[in-house]
């Protein structure tokens, strides 16, 4: 599992679920991806009410970009914020398949 600190918080893919995971104060927030064709199809993102308005799921969708990035993924935007994530940070927008 490859792992990296983002502010305290611990974000790690977790292959065998097909997602990358962040567990903050006993909660667990993640964002499920589908591989295909050389491209990430980022098609879920959760993270409980009690994590809410703590930038959990925009930290997942960074690190998850930025993953694709190195690894000259594209990336599939099915999820809706994942897809608003982009929009509002257009230097992501060359992943996009």
């Amino acid at each position: 599992m490859a792992e990296e600190r983002v502010s305290m918080e611990i974000i790690k893919e977790n292959s065998a679920h097909n997602r990358y995971e962040i567990e903050l104060d006993g909660y667990l927030a993640y964002l499920e991806y589908r591989l295909a064709d050389g491209c990430m199809d980022l098609f879920h993102t959760y993270a409980p009410i009690e994590l809410s308005g703590r930038g959990v799921g925009s930290r997942l969708v960074d690190f998850a970009l930025n993953k694709a990035r190195e690894r000259k993924q594209k990336v599939i935007p099915t999820c809706s914020f994942v897809e608003a994530y982009i929009k509002a940070h257009p230097e992501f927008s060359d992943l996009i398949r």
